[in-house]
Order: C-alpha cells, then sequence, then structure tokens
C-alpha cells in the first residue's frame, strides 16, 4: 500500500481534485505514455529458458493459444477498449510469419481439443503456446494455469516438436510446466507486452527482463536466461 500511495504522490494524482469527462483517454492515449508502456514492455520480457531462440521465420509455425477472453465481447478497461488477446498476438507474430497458423482452445481445455491439437503438431516445425494467466477477483483458480491446460502442453512436447510456450501475465505456473523448450515470461497481456515477446522469440530484440519474485529453487528472484 505505501508504495503504491509513494508512485501516486510521484506521477502528481494527489494534486488532482476531479476527472473530468475525457481525461482517461487523454492519458491512455498520450504519446508520452505510450513510449514509456512500449519501453517498460520491452526491457521486462524474460526467457526462463532458451533452447532454440530466435525463431526460424522461414520455418511452418503453429500458434495455439489459449482463449482466456473467448466470452469477452467488448472488454473495457480504464476507458480502453481492450482487443481479442489472441487475435492481436497472432497478428503480432505474423509480421514475421504471414503464413503462420492460428489455433485457439478454452481456458479448460477438452479431451476434443487436446486431441486435435495433438494431431494437428504434426504438419508443423515449430509450436507457440501462448496462455494468458489472468489474476482476476472471485474467480476460482485465477492466476494458475488448469490442469488440462498442462496436460495439453505436455501432449505438445511428447510430439517432439519445437515448443516455445509464453506466459502472459503471472509467472509462477512456470514451475509446473513440462517438458523442454523455450519459455519466456512477460509479467502483463497488454498488446505492447505481446508485442515485445513476439520480437524476442523472431529475434528483433534481446530479452532484458529478469525474475522479480521467487518461483522455485531454479527459477530464483534476478533469473533470466540469454
Amino acid at each position: 500500500m505505501k508504495k503504491i500511495l509513494q508512485m501516486k504522490e510521484w506521477c502528481g494524482a494527489n494534486k488532482i481534485n476531479a476527472i473530468r469527462p475525457g481525461m482517461i483517454n487523454e492519458m491512455n492515449h498520450h504519446s508520452g505514455h505510450i513510449r514509456l508502456s512500449r519501453e517498460i514492455a520491452r526491457k521486462s520480457v524474460t526467457v526462463l529458458k532458451n533452447k532454440s531462440l530466435p525463431l526460424d521465420a522461414k520455418g511452418k509455425t503453429l500458434l495455439l493459444a489459449v482463449r482466456s477472453d473467448a466470452a469477452v465481447k467488448t472488454a473495457k478497461d480504464m476507458g480502453t477498449t481492450i482487443p481479442k488477446l489472441s487475435g492481436y498476438l497472432y497478428a503480432s507474430v505474423r509480421r514475421y510469419q504471414p503464413g503462420a497458423v492460428l489455433m485457439t482452445a478454452e481456458e479448460e481445455p477438452s479431451a476434443e481439443e487436446i486431441s486435435k491439437a495433438a494431431e494437428a503438431a504434426g504438419q508443423y516445425d515449430h509450436i507457440i503456446f501462448a496462455s494468458f494467466v489472468r489474476i482476476i477477483s472471485y474467480k476460482q483458480g485465477s492466476g494458475k494455469m488448469p490442469v488440462s491446460q498442462i496436460k495439453l502442453l505436455d501432449v505438445l512436447h511428447r510430439s517432439g516438436k519445437n515448443i516455445s510456450t509464453v506466459i502472459f501475465g503471472n509467472p509462477y505456473p512456470i514451475s509446473g510446466l513440462p517438458g523442454e523448450g523455450n519459455i519466456i515470461c512477460t509479467y502483463s497481456d497488454c498488446i505492447y507486452s505481446i508485442d515485445a515477446a513476439v520480437d524476442v522469440l523472431y529475434g528483433e530484440i534481446k530479452a532484458r527482463g529478469r525474475l522479480p519474485v521467487t518461483i522455485s529453487r531454479k527459477y530464483s528472484f534476478g533469473y533470466g536466461a540469454v
């Protein structure tokens, strides 16, 4: 709480008497704020495992994204419309691989979805598995990766393909991820973090992030692979 109050004082929030109409929209679209958001996103991407980075854009790639926002028709946060994350991620990947294919699964994948993913895996050189691990108030299992999602990832690893797992959000589930491959975490699922993670995957930028917490004996505070 003290840190939050200190940051509010730092940015002058304690001097604002009232929020006028349009102020939030102006703040969210302020060029300086956007620049800072992009900079923070690019500097915070953390690589936990690097087995085959950067990805070869000439290979065949399947993007398998968990639809954590499937039930959201028009999501808004602080006056800003939030795009469908799996769709935005796909568009970001296609900056490097226009021919990449998108496949989605529910937050808790069904046996049928797992079977379809396993069958599809054999057709590609590389698979990017993206999970949006959000912490949502009063939601059971919030901030965790469902058992069925871990099973899906395990099936993908057993296919023998090159797997890159990207966690957009809470990093703690990383300690229980199966298999080898590449593992990346962004701590956020905002569009700037999505773009930054994809830039790291394809070697446009180098990952400079370090874990701000300890999530296991191996992945301790300050850890970050190159």
